[in-house]
């Protein structure tokens, strides 16, 4: 589970890079809906999120 745990005020986006090593996609699931994701090389995922956004992710 990765969260923005921004203060909507500041109306900040952030981005995580996650590495999942091993692993060539992921399913991730936000408030937008379910996505499978192909990881780069490395199994390294990037995800931006906005204030008080979160995406659960499970790797592949």
């Amino acid at each position: 589970m990765v969260v923005n745990y921004t203060a909507p005020d500041l109306d900040q986006t952030n981005m995580v890079t996650l590495t999942f090593p091993g692993c060539t996609t992921a399913l991730v699931y936000t408030e937008e809906g379910t996505q499978q994701v192909d990881l780069v090389e490395g199994g390294i995922l990037r995800v931006t999120l906005g204030c008080g956004q979160a995406a659960f992710i499970i790797p592949v």
